[in-house]
């Protein structure tokens, strides 16, 4: 594939999805990110996480996994976790 059909082949990514991408990258592979500790790292509120992982997950890039949990003030809540997929974390090693 020649570089033209490559970019054409790439999925076409935001700013802010592609600064996710690169702090998922960062973690250890297999490890699972939460929303939280990716805003606090990028400095962006909740919502611009969330669309920029929305992005990555229709990409194929990310995987993300719903988990019943509690927050730190103890109120029962489904958690949200999200990773490189396999596939991405062996590209970037």
């Amino acid at each position: 594939m020649t570089t033209p059909q490559a970019a054409q082949a790439a999925p076409k990514l935001s700013d802010r999805a592609r600064l996710a991408l690169i702090a998922l990258g960062l973690h250890e592979d297999g490890e699972w990110v939460d929303y939280p500790s990716l805003c606090a790292r990028l400095d962006m509120n909740s919502h611009e996480v969330r669309r920029a992982v929305a992005d990555l997950c229709a990409a194929g890039i990310v995987q993300r996994r719903r988990r019943y949990g509690r927050t730190p003030d103890r109120r029962r809540t489904n958690l949200t976790f999200f990773r490189l997929t396999a596939d991405t974390s062996q590209v970037s090693a």
